[in-house]
């Protein structure tokens, strides 16, 4: 969820995305590409 400074929240699905910082942190990107996990991955044991 994303709780903008408006006061709005947005929801994004998938991991196909850029979050930006808009204008409270300029210049801000972070790539939801990085937390997918690979399709090969093993389960971490507990």
């Amino acid at each position: 969820m994303i709780y903008r400074e408006n006061g709005e929240v947005e929801t994004m699905e998938g991991f196909e995305n850029i979050l930006t910082g808009e204008d409270v942190a300029p210049g801000f990107e972070f790539d939801l590409k990085i937390l997918r996990m690979p399709t090969n991955a093993s389960p971490i044991p507990l």
